[in-house]
C-alpha cells in the first residue's frame, strides 16, 4: 500500500487552495444551462500501462453560469477487446478569469480497473489551463486499496524432497504506480488545420511504484474533427519501461448545440485529458522447493515411499547396511524417501504418512487399512493432490522410469485378507492387485474416498465392494478375473460415481448393485466381458422421504421430498457369455438409465427387467442368439433403441405389464434397410401384454413363427421392414388399442393360419388400425381381419387402409374384412388389390345389428379380379350407416364379378360417386344392392359400368333387390349426374312401390313415386 509523502500532502493544499479562489473570485451571473454531453469511441492497440485497445462511453454532465463558469462531472466505462471492465468517475470546476484570456479549471477523480483480470482503483487530481490557442494540463494519480497483486502465477518443477512435496513458482505481480503527466497542446495555424481543428499536444510523464523501475517517457498526440460530432485522434508514447506505442482513435459526440472547439467560451465543456487505465508495471517473484500443504491438516504432506531396494548408479544394495554405513546426519537420507523406501506399507503410516508412494515392480505387502484422508499412489501415476495455497497439482513420478519410459505400476500380492480397506477421504492411484485373498479393495461405510487407474486380478472375494458408504469415486478401473462380483455395491445413499471401467471373466456379475437410496453413475465407457453371471445386475433400489418440518410443531408447513435410489449409465457395453444375462434388473423402486446400451449375448436374455420402478435407455444395440433380446414385466418405460437382433428362441422381444414405450429406431435419418436390426427364427418375434407401446421400424423379420402377439396393450407400430418366411401368422392380438402397419414389404410368407393379422376386441373402448403404404405379396386367405367378439359391443373403431397393393392368389381370399359390432369410422383410398383365384373379395365391412352408425369411405381404389365370383367391396351392415363410394376402379376377368354389393339392416345413406366398374368376362353385376332398410336414401352420380364384352352371359347394372321394413318402406333415390351402363342384360332394376326420388342412368332421368 503507497503512502502519501510530503509532496503529495503539498500538491493536495496548493489544489485546495486553488479549488477555494476559483469559487469565490469569478463573478456570478444570473443565468444558469444545465446539460448533458456524451460521447462514444474506440481506441486501439497498446498504450503505456495497458496492453489491447478499449472501447468507451463517456458522460459529462454539468451545470454551467454563463459563459463564465461550469462546474461538471465526467463519468467513463469501457471495455477492453478481450471484454475486461473499466470506469472513470471524475468531478471539476473551470472559470474564465476576469480579462477572459484563458479558463482555469481543477478535478478530482476514482478509477476502477479490470484490464489486467484483476480489480486495481486509484485517486487521481488534476490542473488545466484552457486558451484559444492551445492548453496546459496537469493530472496526478495516486493507487489506494490493494495497490500489488498477482496477475499470472506458474508452478513447475513438483518433485520429492526427502519426505515432502514441493513445487517452483514464478509469481508475476501487477503493481499500481502513483505518477504524474503533463502536457502542451495548441492548436495547428493554417486554413485547412483551422478547418479540421487540428490538435498537436506534446507530453511527459513520470510513474513510480514499489520494487520496479521508474517510468519516464514522452507522448506526441493529435486530433481533429472530421466533422462537428467525429473526432479522430492518434498518438505516440515511448518509454523504458512499455516502450514505443501508437495508438489511433475515433469518437462520436453527442449533446446540446454549439459543441466545444477551440472557441475561449465552448472550453469549458470539454472532456477531461486523462489516462483512462491505471498504470500498472510488472515484476516477478521466485519460489523455490516451496512445500505443499495438506489443505487438511494445514502443515506440508508427509510423503513416505515404500519399496524393497534402493539403488546407486543402478547397483542394488541392502538398505540395513546402507544405513548403517551412513552416520554424518548431514548426509543422511531420510527413512521413507525415494532413496530409503520403507519394506512396508505399516512401516509408512507409522512414520505418520499423508501420502504413500509404492515403487514400480513387485510389490509384496500386507492387507492395506487407510487411514482418513490417506493417500496411496503408485509410482508413476498420474495423479494430482491439493495444496492448501495452489490448488490441483500433479504428483511428481518417482524412481522406476528412465529413458522416458513410464514406470510400471506397483503390483501387490496380497497374501491374505482384503487387499485394500478405504477410510474417509482416503485416495488410491496407480495400483496393480494381483490375486487378494479376499476382496480386492473394501469401503465399509466411508465416505469422500476415490480409486483411479487400478487393475484388479483374479480376486478370491469381489474385485472392489462398497457397503453402507457416503460419497466416493472410482476412475480407470481394470478388473479381470475373480470368484465373485467384478463390483459389488450395497446400500448406496449418497452419491457414487465411476468412470471407464472395464471388467472381465469374473464368476459373479460384472456389476453387482443392491439395495440403497442413493445414486450411482458410470461415466464414460463401461465395458463388460465374459461375466458368468450376468453383466450388469441392480436389484432392490430403495425410494425414501425426507421430512422437513420448518422448525415448527405444525405439520401443515412441513416439506416432504421423496429421494429415489437412481442409476446412471452413460455408455455401457456388453459382452455375455453363453448363458449368461447382459442386463438384470429386478425388484427395485428405483430409477435406472442408460444413456446408450449395447448388450450381445447367448442363451440367456440380453435385458431382463422385472418390477423395477423406471427404467430410460436412449440409445443402443442389443443382439442375442437363442434366447430374447428384452424381457420386460413391470415396470415403467421409456426406451429408445437404434438396433434390437434375435436369431433363436421362443421370444424376440416381450413386455408384460410394461407402461410406457420401447421404441426401436434404427437409422431413421438415412432410411437404412435393416439398420433396426434383424429377428429371426422365433416363436414370436414380439409380445406385449397388458403394456404400452411397442414400435419397430427398418427391421427384417425373418422365418418366424408367428411377428405379433398381443393383449389389452395400448399400441403396436410396425414400419419400413421386411416381413419374410413367416410360418404360422403375422399378428393376433386382443384389445390393442392402436395397430399401426405402415410402408412394410410382406413376401414368401408360407402361413399355416387363414388369417394373417387377426385383430380381436373384447372390451369397450375407441380403437384404431391403420395399414399404409405396405406391399403384400402371396396374401393369405385374409390379410386383415379386425373382429369385435362378446364384450367388445360397444367399442368404437377408427380404420385406416390406405395406399396398400394386395396380391392374392389362394381361392376364397379376402384383403380387408372387419366384423365389428359398434360404430365404424372408416377410410379405405389408393389401395390396388388384385386376385388370381375364384371367390375372391377386396374390401369386406360386416356389422352386427346396433344403433351406431358407421361411417364409411372407399375411394380411389383400384381392385381387379381374374377369377371367377368376385366381389370387390362386399358390405353387410346390421347398424346405420354413412358409406361413400367414390372414383374406385373395378375391373373383372372373370366371369360372375359384383363390383359393390351392399346390404343394410337399418336406415343408411350411400353415396356412389364417379366409380368405374369393367367386366372383361362376363355374368358381372355392377353395383348391387342385395336389401337396404325403410328410410334409407341412394345417391348415384357419374359411375360407369361398361359390360360390353362377352354379352352372351347375364349382365347387371345397378340392381336393388328388396327394400325392408314394416308398413310401406321405401328408399330415396337422388342422382345429378349421368351414370352410364352399356352392354348390360339388365341395366337398372328397382323392387315395384318402393323406389322414390329420381336417377340419370344413360341420359335418362327415371322418376320414381
Amino acid at each position: 500500500m503507497h503512502k502519501l509523502c510530503l509532496r503529495d500532502l503539498l500538491f493536495v493544499s496548493s489544489l485546495l487552495l486553488i479549488l477555494s479562489a476559483s469559487l469565490i473570485s469569478p463573478a456570478q451571473s444570473d443565468a444558469q444551462d444545465f446539460g448533458i454531453d456524451g460521447r462514444i469511441g474506440h481506441t486501439a492497440l497498446p498504450t503505456v500501462g495497458r496492453d489491447t485497445g478499449i472501447t468507451y462511453l463517456g458522460l459529462f454532465p454539468y451545470i454551467q453560469n454563463g459563459e463564465e463558469q461550469i462546474l461538471f462531472g465526467d463519468i467513463r466505462g469501457f471495455l477492453t477487446n478481450e471484454g475486461n471492465l473499466g470506469a472513470n468517475l471524475t468531478t471539476g470546476y473551470r472559470f474564465l478569469e476576469p480579462n477572459n484570456l484563458f479558463v482555469l479549471g481543477a478535478n478530482t477523480s476514482f478509477s476502477f480497473d479490470q484490464t489486467s483480470d484483476k480489480t486495481f482503483q486509484q485517486l487521481g487530481f488534476g490542473l488545466e489551463g484552457l486558451t484559444s490557442i492551445g492548453n496546459i494540463t496537469t493530472n496526478f494519480y495516486f493507487p489506494v486499496g490493494n495497490d500489488e497483486q498477482t496477475l499470472q502465477r506458474t508452478v513447475s518443477g513438483t518433485r520429492f524432497v526427502g519426505t515432502t512435496v514441493v513445487v517452483d513458482t514464478l509469481d508475476t505481480i501487477g503493481v499500481a504506480m502513483k505518477g504524474l503527466d503533463a502536457s502542451l497542446g495548441f492548436y495547428l495555424p493554417g486554413e485547412t488545420a483551422q478547418r479540421f481543428q487540428l490538435e498537436a499536444t506534446l507530453g511527459w510523464y513520470h510513474f513510480e511504484g514499489t520494487n520496479v523501475p521508474g517510468i519516464d517517457g514522452f507522448k506526441i498526440q493529435f486530433d481533429g474533427k472530421l466533422s462537428p460530432s467525429l473526432s479522430a485522434q492518434t498518438a505516440i508514447t515511448n518509454d523504458s519501461t512499455f516502450g514505443t506505442n501508437v495508438t489511433l482513435g475515433l469518437d462520436w459526440r453527442f449533446g446540446k448545440d454549439g459543441l466545444p472547439d477551440n472557441q475561449l467560451d465552448r472550453q469549458l465543456r470539454r472532456f477531461v485529458q486523462r489516462n483512462f487505465n491505471v498504470v500498472l508495471s510488472e515484476r516477478s517473484e521466485v519460489g523455490t522447493a516451496i512445500p505443499l500443504v495438506n489443505p487438511t491438516t494445514g502443515v506440508a504432506y508427509s510423503v513416505q515411499h515404500v519399496g524393497n531396494r534402493v539403488t546407486s548408479l543402478g547397483i542394488p544394495y541392502d538398505l540395513n547396511l546402507f544405513r548403517a554405513a551412513v552416520t554424518d546426519d548431514s548426509i543422511r537420507i531420510p527413512e521413507g524417501s525415494e532413496d530409503d523406501p520403507w519394506n512396508s506399507v505399516a512401516s509408512a503410516q507409522s512414520a505418520g504418512a499423508d501420502i504413500i508412494v509404492l515403487e514400480s515392480g513387485p510389490v509384496t505387502t500386507e492387507s492395506i487399512v487407510l487411514a482418513d484422508g490417506q493417500i496411496l499412489v503408485g509410482n508413476g501415476a498420474s495423479f494430482q493432490v491439493e495444496d492448501a495455497t495452489y490448488g490441483l497439482l500433479d504428483l511428481p513420478g518417482v524412481n522406476g522410469s528412465s529413458n522416458n519410459t513410464p514406470a510400471l505400476p506397483p503390483r501387490l500380492t496380497i497374501a491374505s485378507g482384503n487387499g485394500i480397506v478405504l477410510g474417509n477421504n482416503s485416495r488410491i492411484a496407480g495400483l496393480t492387485l494381483e490375486a487378494p485373498n479376499g476382496i480386492g479393495i473394501l469401503a465399509d461405510g466411508a465416505t469422500g474416498f476415490s480409486v483411479s487407474d487400478v487393475t484388479i486380478k483374479n480376486a478370491i472375494g469381489n474385485g472392489i465392494e462398497v457397503r453402507n458408504a457416503g460419497r466416493g469415486s472410482f476412475s480407470g478401473v481394470r478388473i479381470e478375473g475373480g470368484n465373485q462380483d467384478g463390483i459389488f455395491i450395497s446400500q448406496a445413499n449418497d452419491v457414487l460415481g465411476f468412470e471407464d471401467v472395464y471388467i472381465s471373466n469374473v464368476d459373479g456379475n460384472g456389476i453387482n448393485i443392491t439395495g440403497g437410496y442413493g445414486t450411482v453413475t458410470f461415466k464414460g465407457d463401461l465395458k463388460l466381458e465374459g461375466n458368468k453371471t450376468s453383466g450388469v445386475r441392480v436389484s432392490g433400489l430403495e425410494t425414501t422421504t425426507q421430512t422437513d418440518d420448518q422448525g415448527t410443531v405444525d405439520t401443515a408447513d412441513d416439506i416432504i421430498t421423496n429421494i429415489i435410489g437412481s442409476v446412471y449409465v452413460e455408455n455401457m457395453n456388453i459382452n455375455a457369455p453363453a448363458n449368461a444375462r447382459g442386463v438384470h434388473l429386478e425388484n427395485n423402486d428405483g430409477f435406472v438409465s442408460f444413456a446408450n446400451l449395447d448388450v450381445t449375448s447367448s442363451g440367456s436374455t440380453a435385458l431382463f427387467v422385472n418390477n423395477s420402478g423406471r427404467l430410460l435407455i436412449n440409445d443402443g444395440n442389443l443382439n442375442s442368439t437363442n434366447a430374447a433380446a428384452i424381457e420386460i414385466e413391470e415396470t415403467e418405460i421409456d426406451i429408445f433403441l437404434k438396433s434390437v437382433s434375435v436369431d433363436g428362441g421362443p421370444l424376440g422381444i416381450g413386455l408384460k405389464q410394461a407402461k410406457g414405450r420401447l421404441f426401436i429406431l434404427g437409422d431413421q435419418l438415412n432410411n437404412t434397410a435393416f439398420s433396426g436390426g434383424t429377428i429371426q427364427n422365433t416363436d414370436v418375434a414380439f409380445r406385449t401384454e397388458s403394456s404400452g407401446s411397442l414400435a419397430t421400424q427398418l427391421m427384417k423379420l425373418s422365418g418366424n413363427k408367428k411377428i405379433l402377439e398381443s393383449s389389452n396393450s395400448e399400441l403396436y407400430k410396425l414400419s419400413r421392414s421386411l416381413i419374410t418366411g413367416t410360418t404360422q401368422q403375422f399378428m393376433n392380438t386382443t384389445n390393442l388399442r392402436a395397430l399401426e402397419i405402415d410402408t412394410n414389404t410382406f413376401e414368401n410368407n408360407a402361413l399355416t393360419s387363414q388369417t394373417g393379422i387377426q385383430y380381436n376386441v373384447t372390451e369397450v373402448g375407441g380403437y384404431v388400425v391403420r395399414l399404409a403404404g405396405n406391399l403384400v405379396k402371396e396374401s393369405p386367405e385374409v390379410f386383415f381381419d379386425a373382429t369385435a367378439q362378446v364384450g367388445g359391443e360397444l367399442a368404437t373403431l377408427n380404420y385406416i387402409f390406405q395406399q396398400n397393393e394386395i396380391q392374392m392368389d389362394k381361392a376364397s381370399a379376402i384383403a380387408s374384412r372387419t366384423n365389428w359390432i359398434g360404430a365404424i369410422s372408416a377410410n379405405v383410398s389408393n389401395n390396388l388389390i388384385t386376385g388370381s383365384n375364384i371367390n375372391q373379395k377386396g374390401i369386406v365391412f360386416n356389422t352386427e345389428e346396433s344403433n351406431a352408425t358407421s361411417t364409411l369411405v372407399l375411394s380411389q381404389n383400384g381392385i381387379g379380379f381374374t377369377g371367377d365370383n368376385g366381389v370387390a367391396i362386399d358390405m353387410n351392415l346390421g347398424g346405420p350407416a354413412v358409406a361413400n363410394f367414390t372414383q374406385n376402379s373395378l375391373e373383372f376377368a372373370g366371369r360372375d364379378g359384383v363390383g359393390i354389393r351392399t346390404t343394410a339392416s337399418k336406415a343408411s345413406r350411400f353415396t356412389l360417386s364417379r366409380n368405374q366398374i369393367d367386366d372383361n368376362a362376363g355374368g358381372a353385376t355392377g353395383i348391387l344392392f342385395s336389401s337396404l332398410h325403410d328410410g334409407s336414401t341412394v345417391s348415384l352420380e357419374g359411375n360407369v359400368i361398361d359390360l360390353s364384352n362377352f354379352s352372351a352371359f347375364v349382365d347387371r347394372g345397378i340392381i336393388f333387390n328388396t327394400v325392408t321394413g314394416t308398413d310401406n318402406p321405401f328408399i330415396t333415390l337422388e342422382s345429378n349426374l349421368n351414370n352410364t351402363i352399356s352392354g348390360a342384360s339388365t341395366t337398372f332394376s328397382v323392387p315395384a312401390n318402393s323406389i322414390r326420388g329420381r336417377t340419370i342412368i344413360n341420359g335418362q332421368i327415371l322418376q320414381q313415386q
